[in-house]
C-alpha cells in the first residue's frame, strides 16, 4: 500500500503528501521502503520541486 501510495504522488503531482509518507514509511517495518524513504529525505528539496514543478524534459538540438 506504502509502495502504492508513493506511487500516485508522484503520477498526480501531490507534494503535500510527501512528508505524511515519509513519516508512516519510517514507522513501517518494510525495510526497502525504510531505505528508500532515507534516500527521498537526503535530497528532500529535489524531490519536492519535482512533485511542483513541471518540468520539460525535452532535448532541443
Amino acid at each position: 500500500m506504502l509502495a502504492q501510495a508513493f506511487a500516485l504522488m508522484v503520477r498526480t503531482r501531490n507534494a503535500p503528501a510527501l512528508k505524511p509518507w515519509l513519516q508512516e514509511v519510517s514507522s513501517s517495518g518494510v525495510p526497502e521502503l525504510r531505505t528508500f524513504a532515507a534516500g527521498i529525505k537526503r535530497d528532500q528539496a529535489a524531490v519536492l520541486a519535482a512533485l511542483t514543478y513541471e518540468w520539460s524534459h525535452d532535448y532541443v538540438a
